[in-house]
């Protein structure tokens, strides 16, 4: 997870498989820590574009915004922007 306002690193997670409920985990625990985005940018994996997620983020009141690809490729992979966090304001 990457913050997009001062590109800090803040979390990785690596697998053969990652279930939208262990994202969501490491989501909670990154807003525990440095406070809830207004919205997080993601690619339209099945992790991404569950409904567990998008119901996690709508009780969050976070936007999701999914990558736009083109030609069904995804330049942009797999890095996660996290915009704007409550905490600091930005």
């Amino acid at each position: 997870m990457l913050d997009e306002f001062n590109r800090e690193g803040l979390g990785i997670e690596a697998d053969l498989s990652l279930p939208a409920a262990r994202v969501i985990r490491s989501l909670d625990q990154i807003i525990e820590w440095r406070g809830r985005p207004s919205a997080i940018r993601c690619d339209n994996g099945p992790e991404y574009i569950s409904g567990a997620l998008l119901a996690w983020a709508e009780v969050h009141e976070i936007r999701i915004e999914h990558i736009q690809t083109l030609l069904g490729k995804n330049f942009n992979q797999p890095i996660y922007g996290v915009h704007g966090h409550a905490a600091t304001g930005h």
